[in-house]
């Protein structure tokens, strides 16, 4: 509505940061977007996804500062962590489910950590069923704290059913950490064969034998 209403007096650009899902509950906003010009969004796969709804689309990726806090080992026991408000469209179930896939005896060798706010019921996350070897851990809402618990993980899981781009993805990579995202995630573009792994949307199968 804001940006109906300014491109009347000015040059507007409109930067949508959420996934395409929030036009579809909306037909105001929708018809809006329709007929906007200049609108970016956050990646090449996020752009894909609003195409259908308006042609003139361009990409301004989420900018980061460029830091790196120095090389630091990976830890003896492989670490790997899902970060984020754990909901179901971060996909934490599927990491959860790829992690039951696992032998028991690859299980003891790694560690699985779930970091972040719980923005579901509490029986809605017991219904997840996560086994013991998962541990829960809070938000971590320092910076600083962020940027160094990256260093104590061995590989970020993005296992997100819709992300337009993965902050936390980006400063892992930023880390020297690789990454394993759905390819529902905007930030699979920077993911080759050195730095990361991409699978299908909710395959927790193929994660599993990823991790």
């Amino acid at each position: 509505e804001a940006y109906d209403m300014l491109k009347n007096f000015m040059p507007t650009a409109w930067w949508i940061r959420e996934p395409v899902g929030v036009l579809k509950g909306n037909c105001f906003m929708r018809q809006i977007f329709m007929n906007a010009d200049n609108v970016y969004t956050m990646s090449p796969w996020s752009r894909d996804e609003f195409l259908p709804y308006n042609r003139n689309i361009e990409v301004m990726p989420h900018g980061l500062d460029d830091m790196f806090a120095g090389s630091k080992a990976f830890p003896k026991k492989p670490t790997f962590a899902v970060i984020g408000s754990i909901h179901p469209r971060k996909g934490q179930d599927v990491f959860i489910d790829a992690v039951k896939k696992l032998p028991a005896e690859i299980r003891k060798k790694a560690a699985f950590l779930i970091v972040g706010k719980l923005n579901v019921s509490d029986s809605d996350w017991e219904s997840l069923g996560a086994p013991k070897c998962i541990q829960v851990k809070p938000e971590i809402s320092n910076f600083e704290d962020m940027i160094k618990f990256y260093g104590d993980i061995s590989c970020t899981v993005v296992p997100s059913r819709e992300e337009p781009t993965s902050r936390v993805a980006i400063e892992s990579m930023m880390m020297g950490r690789p990454v394993v995202m759905s390819d529902q995630v905007g930030a699979q573009y920077l993911v080759n064969s050195r730095n990361g792994y991409v699978f299908k949307n909710e395959d927790a199968k193929q994660l599993s034998g990823i991790l």
